[in-house]
This record gives C-alpha cells, structure tokens and sequence, in this order.
C-alpha cells in the first residue's frame, strides 16, 4: 500500500517537471539562442543584422512617386525624340516595378506573395529600348545588389536568354511613348534633353 501512495504522490511531480522540460525546450530554446547571439555580437566575435522591411518599404514607396513623378513631368514635356532622366534606387531585392499598357505598380515579392503597395495609372509605358524599342505586353523589374533588370528566359532556361538591364539612374526616352532606356542603350547619339514644362 505505502509504495502505490508513494508512486500516487510523485508521479504529479514528475509530469510537473516534464512540462517545465517541455516549456523549456521549446521557449526557453529560442530565449537561450537570442540571449547567446546578443553575447557574441557584443563581443564582435558576430555580426547579426536584422533588415527592417518597414524602412525598406518606405524608401521604395518614396522613391516609386518620385519615379511617377519624373515620368509624368517627361510625358507631358513640349518636345519629342528627347531623353529625360529618373531613378531606380532604393528599392530592394523584395520590391519589384510591374508595367503595362495601363498602368505601373510596385509591389512587394517577400516570401513568395504578392502584394501591390501602390499604383498609378499611365499609358503606354510598357516598353523599354535596348537599340530599338521593344514594346511587351507586361514586364516586370526586379532589383538586388546588381543593376535592376528585367529577367527573360527562354522556353524556361535562363542561360539561353539575356536580360534587360537598366542603370541605376536611367533615362527615359520620350516620342509618342515613354520608354525606359536599357544599359545597351547608346546615350552619344546626340538625343536632346526634354524641355520639361515649368
């Protein structure tokens, strides 16, 4: 009798110290990894960063109306066959520029979802010049730490295919359509600049 009482009273405490266990492992895991990161990085031996997607999302936010902007002041320019400028910096590997025939987005690609974080209707944008102009029906940007691009692949195999890179601070060539110009793009061809309306 005395040693069921016995195993009656302590198997309340073993379950007890296996729950503790148990929250330990799984919380206390990941406060005993936060708390070791921290250790090392104050010590220099590492170098953690986290990357703040909300600033991140502001600049590119920023920087996608002042590329409306640039784009609206050289469509409405008084001359044709001429070059204006723009900028395509600040955004990150996470934001890509979507255009078509009717209008220009720049969404946000995290973590393999979709979302629009602003857009604006303007027409016939949807094409770019390389050494002619190429008009598609939609194509989108893509940025990383090398020069934003439009990706092509052929049939599905990157290696076959080219892409479409633009500098940093590219110029938009303006006739009946705005365009943006690629890195092949020959800037000594003697185009004027835009005379931008004041």
């Amino acid at each position: 009798m005395n040693k069921k009482a016995s195993f009656f009273e302590t198997l309340p405490r073993i379950l007890l110290i296996l729950v503790v266990v148990l929250l330990i492992l799984i919380g206390g895991g990941s406060l005993l990894w936060n708390a070791g990161k921290s250790l090392l990085s104050s010590f220099g031996l590492i170098n953690i960063s986290e990357t703040d997607y909300s600033r991140l999302n502001q600049e590119a936010r920023t920087n996608f109306d002042t590329l409306i902007s640039d784009i609206k002041n050289c469509k409405n320019s008084i001359d044709d066959n001429c070059l204006c400028y723009t900028s395509l910096s600040s955004f990150y590997e996470t934001h890509e520029i979507e255009i078509n025939n009717q209008e220009i987005k720049l969404l946000d690609v995290k973590e393999g979802n979709e979302i629009t974080m602003a857009k604006e209707t303007i027409e016939n944008l949807n094409c770019y010049y390389t050494d002619s102009i190429n008009v598609e029906n939609s194509f989108k940007i893509s940025f990383d730490e090398n020069l934003p691009r439009i990706g092509k692949s052929a049939i599905g195999v990157d290696f076959l295919s080219q892409d479409i890179n633009f500098f940093k601070n590219p110029a938009l060539y303006k006739n009946n359509r705005i365009c943006l110009t690629s890195t092949s793009f020959d800037l000594t061809k003697g185009y004027k600049a835009c005379t931008l309306k004041q």
